[in-house]
């Protein structure tokens, strides 16, 4: 009976012990000497050397684990920035560094710290084009770098003639993309390219890539298995092959094995379930070296669990006023996992990262009143 008490006591000590350390959460607020331009980011991105740049709607922000540099614009020098609303950055298997601005595509010069402006004059049966506004990039397997647009299409883009093979939409052509503008690109094992637009989705084999022959995924309102809505912002797929979508109808995804049929198996919030996805409006999702699938929308960051793909229990992390552990804004854009295994998350109100080592956010937010960044630190406990 004795060691039956002691066994209950020593396991209320341990039970309160541990929930007093969880309760004692340390916050620590450090100052940056340079601070975001922007609290509005689109993106953040981390090069080969280890430099993370944050992508802004007033600038170009390079962070080296200590200070914030700033590259603004400059139409008076042709080596500058000419548009200060940058909305992606990208480092290609050659280590050149590209820019996509609202107003076009910048190669930056790491040696020089100099900007060049890729000229833009593409001529098309459907369309004359002298500016693209770039929003996403990427190289596949082959070699091939492609540029997403807003509105200008997909480009195919030769860096070595700097010239441009564009895909548009065609009213006239069923087998051309289903929209000019393109948000997302995902690649399948055997290359194949899987296209997020705003008026579904499309595919491109890289056997179809001179012919621009595309198929394609449509939203129907009458068919439940179909995507939700035809504004898809982002897609990845994941080891097992099946493509997850998100779109202004939440998140679906598709398996190997339904390809064929078409069937989507969508998850969507639902306000009487807490572990429902968190709004609507994605984004743009992201997959993780655990394969744990980050939902951005407009009510914070959602996380799905590899082991939760098939329940769709997803962990929700919004921003509140009165509580600084929680994420900076609601409003979120993209989700990056650096080198070091940590999430660094987009907002509308600055750049929240979350280490899952030390279970700890930082929040890095421009203030311009005393012009210097300011960086929270805050504990997450009820993480992983």
């Amino acid at each position: 009976m004795k060691r039956h008490i002691f066994t209950l006591l020593c396991t209320i000590f341990f039970v309160f012990t541990t929930l007093a350390q969880s309760n004692n959460v340390k916050f620590e607020r450090y100052s940056i000497e340079t601070g975001l331009s922007s609290n509005e980011v689109f993106q953040v991105y981390q090069d080969s050397k280890g430099f993370i740049w944050i992508a802004t709607k007033d600038g170009l922000n390079r962070y080296d684990g200590y200070h914030f540099i700033s590259y603004k614009a400059n139409q008076q020098d042709s080596k500058a920035l000419q548009s200060n609303v940058i909305q992606y950055v990208y480092e290609d298997r050659q280590n050149m560094m590209w820019i996509g601005t609202e107003d076009g595509l910048v190669l930056f010069d790491d040696a020089q710290y100099v900007f060049s402006n890729i000229p833009i004059n593409i001529n098309t049966p459907l369309k004359k084009i002298n500016k693209l506004n770039v929003g996403f990039m990427y190289e596949d397997k082959a070699g091939n770098f492609w540029i997403a647009t807003n509105g200008e299409g997909l480009n195919l883009f030769d860096r070595k003639t700097k010239t441009f093979k564009t895909y548009l939409f065609d009213a006239n052509n069923p087998s051309s993309i289903r929209s000019n503008y393109v948000k997302s690109i995902a690649e399948e094992q055997d290359g194949t390219l899987w296209i997020a637009t705003d008026g579904g989705i499309s595919v491109l084999k890289q056997a179809d890539i001179a012919s621009g022959k595309f198929t394609h995924y449509e939203a129907n309102p009458a068919n439940t298995n179909a995507i939700p809505s035809k504004y898809v912002k982002g897609i990845c797929i994941d080891d097992e092959q099946t493509v997850w979508i998100g779109s202004d109808g939440g998140v679906s995804k598709l398996t190997l094995e339904n390809r064929q049929k078409g069937v989507f198996k969508v998850f969507a919030h639902k306000p009487e379930n807490p572990n429902s996805l968190s709004n609507d409006y994605v984004k743009d999702i992201y997959l993780d070296s655990k394969g744990n699938l980050w939902v951005c929308a407009d009510a914070g960051v959602s996380r799905l669990s590899k082991s939760n793909r098939n329940t769709g229990n997803f962990d929700n992390f919004r921003h509140l006023s009165n509580d600084a552990s929680t994420i900076i804004a609601n409003y979120t854009k993209r989700v990056f996992e650096d080198k070091n295994g940590q999430i660094w998350v987009s907002c509308y109100g600055g750049v929240s990262k979350f280490d899952p080592q030390r279970e700890r956010f930082e929040l890095y937010q421009y203030n311009r009143y005393i012009k210097l960044t300011q960086t929270y630190t805050f504990a997450v406990y009820f993480l992983f």
